[in-house]
This record gives C-alpha cells, sequence and structure tokens, in this order.
C-alpha cells in the first residue's frame, strides 16, 4: 500500500514536471516577441521632393549624391535662328542618277572618239582625196549626233536633278554617286505646295527622316528644277555628306525638312537633345534652380534643330538643364507621388 502511494506520488510529481517545462518552451517565443515589437521604429528618411511658392516639383538631390550619380549641367545659349518653313519628302535611290551618270560618261567617250574620227577623215580628205567625201560626211554627222545625245543627257541630269547635282563636273559626280551607294551620303528632296514657297532666300536647310529625332543639317542644297510629277509641288534638293555619327535611313525613306529664312530670325535658346525625357505622353527638361534643386519643366517640341531643340519662350540664356541624371530625378518625383513609374 505504501509502494503504490510512493507511485503515485512520484508519477504527479513527474508530470507537473513535464507541464512546466512545456509552458516555459511555449512561453520563450512569446518573450522574445514582446521585446522585439517594444523595439522603437525607425524613423522614415526626410523627402527629396517638395513645391516651391510657384507650385512646381522641386527635387532636393545633395551634393554627394549628385557625383555619385555623376549628374551633368549644361548652361544655355541664346541663339537666333530664322523662321522656318516645313518640307516633305523622301530620301532619294540614287539607282537612277547612276543610270543617268553612265549614259553622260559613256556619250562624252563616243564623242571624244567622233571628233578623233572626224578630224582624221578631214585631214585625208584635204590631202589628195585619201578618203571619199562620202567618208568625210559620215564621220561629221556620227559627230553632231553624239553631240546631240551628249547634249540631251546633260539637259536630263540639269532637269531632273537640279544644279545640285548638274553642276558638278564628272570626276566629283563619280565620288557622290560612290557615297550615295556606300550609304555614306543622302540625297533627299522635300517639296511643299507653291503658295508656300519661301519668297526670300533659304539659309540652312535640315531634314530628319521618320521615326528619328536626330535632324540632319544639308551640307548644300539648291531649288528643284521642276514639279514633282505625283504631288505636283516644288521644294529642294538636300545633300548630307557628314553621315559618321549616323545610320542612314534607306531610299524611298519619309523625311520632315525644315527650310529656314534668315532674314526673320528669332531669338530664343536650343535644348540639348540629351536633356529632353518623356513622362506621362510629354516632354520634359530638369533645370538646376539652386545648389541642391531641381525643378522639372515641360517642352514644346515644335522646332527641331540639329542640336536639339528650339523654344522661343519657358527658357532663358545661361539656365543650367540636366544633361545627365535626369532619370533619378524623375525617379524621386515618381516615389513621392507614389507613381511607379512614366512612359
Amino acid at each position: 500500500m505504501k509502494l503504490a502511494n510512493f507511485r503515485r506520488i512520484v508519477a504527479g510529481h513527474l508530470a507537473a514536471a513535464l507541464l512546466a517545462l512545456a509552458f516555459a518552451v511555449a512561453a520563450a517565443p512569446a518573450d522574445k516577441d514582446d521585446k522585439d515589437d517594444k523595439k522603437p521604429a525607425e524613423a522614415a528618411p526626410p523627402s527629396r521632393v517638395s513645391r516651391n511658392a510657384e507650385g512646381e516639383t522641386v527635387v532636393k538631390l545633395d551634393e554627394k549624391t549628385q557625383k555619385l550619380i555623376e549628374l551633368k549641367t549644361e548652361a544655355l545659349v541664346a541663339v537666333d535662328y530664322g523662321s522656318s518653313v516645313v518640307a516633305y519628302g523622301q530620301i532619294l535611290d540614287p539607282a537612277p542618277l547612276a543610270l543617268l551618270d553612265s549614259e553622260l560618261r559613256a556619250g562624252a567617250f563616243s564623242l571624244e572618239i567622233s571628233k578623233a574620227q572626224e578630224a582624221r577623215a578631214r585631214l585625208l580628205f584635204g590631202e589628195n582625196d585619201l578618203v571619199s567625201r562620202k567618208a568625210l560626211e559620215t564621220a561629221q554627222e556620227q559627230l553632231a549626233t553624239d553631240e546631240i545625245r551628249l547634249q540631251s543627257s546633260r539637259r536630263r541630269l540639269e532637269l531632273e536633278w537640279g544644279p545640285l547635282v548638274s553642276r558638278l563636273d564628272a570626276t566629283n559626280r563619280a565620288q557622290l554617286l560612290e557615297k550615295l551607294i556606300a550609304r555614306e551620303a543622302l540625297l533627299a528632296r522635300a517639296d511643299l505646295p507653291l503658295v508656300d514657297l519661301p519668297k526670300e532666300k533659304v539659309a540652312a536647310a535640315w531634314f530628319t527622316p521618320l521615326g528619328s529625332d536626330d535632324p540632319l543639317r544639308a551640307n548644300t542644297f539648291a531649288p528643284a528644277p521642276s514639279l514633282d510629277p505625283k504631288t505636283q509641288q516644288l521644294g529642294y534638293f538636300l545633300l548630307v555628306t557628314n553621315l559618321e555619327q549616323h545610320a542612314a535611313p534607306a531610299p524611298g525613306s519619309a523625311i520632315t525638312a525644315r527650310l529656314s529664312i534668315e532674314s526673320k530670325a528669332k531669338s530664343g535658346v536650343v535644348i540639348p537633345r540629351s536633356a529632353v525625357i518623356r513622362a506621362n505622353s510629354a516632354a520634359w527638361v530638369y533645370t538646376r534652380t539652386g545648389a541642391e534643386n531641381f525643378t522639372r519643366r515641360p517642352l514644346a517640341l515644335n522646332l527641331s534643330v540639329p542640336a536639339g531643340w528650339f523654344v522661343e519662350s519657358g527658357f532663358k540664356p545661361d539656365e543650367q538643364v540636366v544633361t545627365q541624371g535626369s532619370a533619378l530625378l524623375l525617379s524621386e518625383e515618381l516615389k513621392a507621388s507614389g507613381v511607379g513609374g512614366g512612359d
């Protein structure tokens, strides 16, 4: 009896000990969580985005961050651009010009031979009739025919390609054709309605291929000698020979050209292309408004020029525009507004 009671007592104490141990194990993680919950919350970093008195959004970046992202700015320079007219056209295929050049070369060669044969026949006829009059007349007829054929080819060159090409001698024309065929140069034609043709001298011209934002300044240009048979419009031939930094569009590619008239110059600045960013289906530029402050401004893409975009208002000479690092500035704005990104 005593042994049974002893066993019951021992079993009770053992069960109580195991239960206490289980509660201790269960309570340990809860105590850790409580301690973690009692840790003070870290303070959120101050926002880099605010608004100025004009209601514009201002992004603040300290000097260290600016160096880290290699942010660069460029001062705007005052420029005068002549008023311009817009014309539309395409990059020309050099094949027809190459064919006509072959005709001119062959014609010039035939003419030289005809001249030599006529001179020889005339000489021999004058020396005791060593050749017949008929042979002399035949040589003279061939000479006249070759002269007429070559003159006809030259007139075609003038009427179809204008002074921009027809004023070149055979050597320079051949060199131009080699560049055009190798896509190291571009020849384009841009036309506009007769009523819109500039009445004053065109001082500069450039064109932008379809799908590009990079205008090409024409090294030389000249009025087209005749109407385009399809559009019944008149315009200019534009030649670009410095294509080292540009990909040459294929012949037939559509272009938009601008013909500048210096006598009606407008004052403004040119925004560099590297300063332009796009967000919310619009173009923007960040300007430096303080040592650490940058403000985003809208840009109207109305007048594309070789160096960028010409604007008459909204930007002033000597203002600093961001040309590298704009993406981070925009990212800071979007994070502050809770927007994930722009388009």
